[in-house]
Parts: C-alpha cells; sequence; structure tokens
C-alpha cells in the first residue's frame, strides 16, 4: 500500500523549497552585487601579480566589472568577459582575444577560478581578477544567480580600446601595463581596455582587421610597436582605425597621418634633432654607428653631409675613435627590450657622442666621459619634470602619465559601431595633453613639429651646456 503525504505537508514542503530557492538567490545576487556573502559578511578578494593587494565588499563586487546584468563591460583598464552561465559553460568555451578557446566551465572549474585564478585549462587568469575566499555554498548560490542572469543570447559587443602587447619576454611591456593599471582619476571612470598579447604579431594584426570589421573596436590605444612598426604601418585598416599613443620608435611615418594620434617624436626625430644641433662643419667627420635600419642612416647622412660633414656608417663600435663626432643608432629587434645595452665606442679624444634616450646607459655614458668624450642626450619628452622640483621622469613613468591622463579626456566611449564615426572623429580635435605645466602633446603632429620638439640634454647636465664640437 502507497503512503502518501498529507496535503498540509506538502504544502509546507513547497513552501519550504519555495524560500531556501529565494534564499539561495538573493544570496548569489548580494555576493555578485554588492560583494556580501551569507549572513552579510563582507566577501574578501586578492589581486595582483603577486596576490598581495587585499580587497573586500563592494570593492570586489562582480558586477562592477561585469556589469549588473553579467553580459561583460569593464571598469579601470579591463574588459570584462560575458558571465552569464550559458556563456560561461559552452561547450565549445569562448573565443580568446588570441584566438585561442578555453574549455567550458562547470562548476568545480569555476570554483577553481574563482578561488585560485586558473581557468579550465589551467591558463592563469589576469591579475585584476579578484582571487575570492567563498564557502561552498557561496559558490552555489553565486552560480543560481549567474543561472537567473541567462538570456536568449548574447548581447552586442560594444566597442573597446584595445592595446596590443607582446605575449611573453617584455618586460617593459609589461610594466607598462602595470602602469595602466594603476590609473587613477578621483570622479573619473575611465573606458576599459581589452588587452591582446600575441605571440605572433601577425596574428594579432589579422585579429584587430577582424575586430575593426566587426565593430568591436574603437581604437588602437598606446600599442606596444618597438621593431614592429613597418608591418603595423602597412595593415589594411590603418586608414580607418584610429591609433592613439602608439609606443613605437621608428617605421610608422608609412601609417597615415589621419590615423596616428597623440605620438611622441620618433627615433628619427631625435637623431635628425641631435644632428641638427651640431654646428656646421667643414671636413669634420661623423660616424653613424648603425643598426636601426640601413635606410634610416643613409638618410641621417645625407643629413650631415649637407650640413659639411664627412660621413662613415659602420655597425663597429671600434670604429668611431677617430671620429669628430658619433651618432648612436643600435639594431633593433622584434620585439625590442628597452633599454637597449649599448657597447661603449674606442674613443680616446674630445669625440661628441650622440645617442637618443632609449639607448643610453649611464655606466656607458660614464665610460664615454672618462675617455675624453662629451655624451649629448635626445628625448622624446622634457626629461625633468619642473613642477616636481625638478624630478627625473623615466620613459615608462612618462608613458603611463600620458596614457592615464589620455584615458580621462577622451570622449565617452561609443556605445555601438553606428556610433563610431561621430566618436572617432572627435579624436583629433582633442586639446593637447599637459600634464603638471611639465610637458605638451598634441594630437597631431608632422615631421619637422616632431623634430623641434626632440629634447636634448648634455650628460651629465650642465647650468650652461657648451656648444657640441
Amino acid at each position: 500500500m502507497r503512503r502518501f503525504l498529507p496535503l498540509a505537508v506538502l504544502a509546507g514542503l513547497s513552501a519550504w523549497f519555495g524560500i531556501a530557492w529565494c534564499v539561495e538567490s538573493d544570496l548569489g545576487r548580494a555576493i555578485y552585487s554588492i560583494g556580501a556573502g551569507r549572513d552579510g559578511r563582507e566577501i574578501g578578494g586578492r589581486i595582483g601579480a603577486d596576490g598581495g593587494l587585499r580587497m573586500q565588499g563592494g570593492a570586489v563586487a562582480c558586477g562592477n566589472c561585469h556589469g549588473q546584468d553579467g553580459r561583460g563591460g569593464g571598469e579601470g583598464w579591463l574588459q570584462a568577459p560575458d558571465l552569464r552561465w550559458f556563456a560561461l559553460s559552452k561547450p565549445h568555451g569562448r573565443l580568446r582575444s588570441d584566438g585561442s578557446t578555453r574549455p567550458a566551465y562547470d562548476r568545480a572549474s569555476l570554483a577553481r577560478a574563482l578561488r585560485g585564478g586558473i581557468a579550465p585549462d589551467d591558463v592563469a587568469l589576469d591579475s585584476a581578477m579578484p582571487r575570492y575566499d567563498l564557502a561552498e555554498d557561496e559558490i552555489d548560490a553565486l552560480i543560481a544567480h549567474l543561472r537567473t542572469l541567462d538570456g536568449a543570447g548574447s548581447a552586442p559587443v560594444p566597442p573597446a580600446l584595445v592595446v596590443l602587447a607582446p605575449e611573453r619576454g617584455q618586460g617593459a611591456a609589461t610594466r607598462l601595463l602595470d602602469g595602466l593599471r594603476r590609473c587613477t582619476v578621483a570622479g573619473e571612470r575611465m573606458p576599459a581596455l581589452t588587452v591582446l598579447r600575441y605571440a605572433s604579431f601577425d596574428d594579432a594584426l589579422a585579429q584587430l582587421q577582424a575586430m575593426e570589421q566587426a565593430g568591436t573596436v574603437a581604437a588602437v590605444f598606446a600599442p606596444y610597436l618597438p621593431a614592429v612598426e613597418s608591418a603595423y604601418a602597412r595593415a589594411p585598416f590603418q586608414r580607418s582605425l584610429p591609433t592613439l599613443l602608439p609606443i613605437a620608435l621608428d617605421g610608422l611615418e608609412a601609417a597615415p597621418d589621419a590615423s596616428l594620434l597623440f605620438r611622441l617624436p620618433s627615433l628619427r626625430a631625435q637623431a635628425h634633432a641631435l644632428l641638427r644641433a651640431l654646428p656646421a662643419r667643414s671636413g669634420g667627420t661623423l660616424i653613424i654607428q648603425a643598426g636601426a635600419g640601413q635606410a634610416l642612416a643613409e638618410e641621417l647622412g645625407d643629413a650631415a653631409q649637407a650640413r659639411g660633414w664627412r660621413v662613415g656608417l659602420t655597425t663597429d663600435a671600434q670604429a668611431a675613435s677617430a671620429a669628430d663626432a658619433v651618432l648612436v643608432l643600435m639594431p633593433l629587434t622584434a620585439p625590442a627590450p628597452v633599454p637597449v645595452p649599448v657597447p661603449v665606442p674606442a674613443v680616446d679624444r674630445a669625440t661628441t657622442l650622440l645617442v637618443p634616450a632609449l639607448f643610453m646607459d649611464p655606466s656607458a655614458a660614464e665610460a664615454w666621459r672618462a675617455r675624453g668624450a662629451r655624451v649629448r642626450l635626445a628625448f622624446p619628452y622634457p626629461p625633468r619634470s619642473q613642477a616636481l622640483a625638478g624630478r627625473w621622469i623615466g620613459p615608462e613613468q612618462a608613458w603611463t602619465a600620458l596614457a592615464c591622463e589620455l584615458l580621462t579626456r577622451l570622449p565617452p566611449m561609443p556605445r555601438s559601431r553606428e556610433a563610431l564615426p561621430a566618436w572617432r572623429a572627435q579624436l583629433p580635435a582633442m586639446a593637447p595633453l599637459r600634464l603638471d605645466a611639465w610637458f605638451e602633446l598634441p594630437a597631431r603632429s608632422d615631421f619637422d613639429d616632431e623634430v623641434g620638439r626632440v629634447a636634448l640634454m648634455e650628460w651629465p647636465e650642465r647650468a650652461d651646456p657648451e656648444e657640441p664640437r
């Protein structure tokens, strides 16, 4: 004989299960939206490359970056993906920015990602993603809330700023990205950045082209391009896709002027500024210690000959011993480290060494001076901030300061591909970037303007620098 529960008991159980589901849903929503866990405790999380920065409560709420609807978004410099459960649990995974895919999440792999920052395929998540201290029931509640965010499909991806950076072996590029991570301006919400790391630059260009065709990239922001500028300048998207504040040395002159905005003086401009500072010299010998490109070296040689100098091109540091002046241009490999180590030319008299700051090594400069040489440096920006009591401003610090300032000055980001033309049309007319009355960078500049904006300095600095030989 089958036993049946009384109707009153069934009603009671139904109500209890309804309350339990409601409580779990409310807990998941609180974790996601305000960082509040079981019994109202503040959820804790650790961020940063070493997990050393601890935050809690609303500061680590999922909705800050992924949006309250879970469709993705951004805060600060990071573009966060769609976090709805149907998107996380797709059988083939979500397409990554480098073209690879990650496996679908299940309950166990999501718990590991939330607590340890490891994706299902054992790839470490970005260090900006908090590592949470969540209990088992809190993880279940969060997943239940993510399921409530599921919809019929993904929302259109809004255009974003894209940063290009090498995938591995580039400490300079990583430090620059870390500098962007720390950008903070009171009262300002900075647009998010999608970081596209590349092992193959050709693959990165192909993906950027696809993003441009799909309308998901508003502009390329501060791409790290040493030694790959020529390939970037030839890319088919160059005439339509703006590039803001490129980190480049030389080779972008071939790109359309309309697409390059807020660019620092190039290595080419720095070298020309150094040559222009040399007096016209009949019979003087200038050695160009080449390596940054034969075409550039020959162009600079022609400019020096026009000023009356005899010119020699060499890659041998020892060939400079008899020269009156030596212009140091070291080889650039893809991607080039910053700074580039410089061999010391074998000078034994008052030779003037002309050195773009990228190739500057203080110990090398002292060795040159000990041998009787004079050292003149060229910087793409003033190396000292007068507003900061003459404090030295290094290349990475200067680039980060400019990038953070530019992020706060940009027009509000477009919400759709249809709004892209109007948004891009505002960029060339933007006011110059100004940093504490120390430095000004216009949106547009031609080659002559670039040369004029190069800052020259004797090493070490002198109150009344003498004229070069």
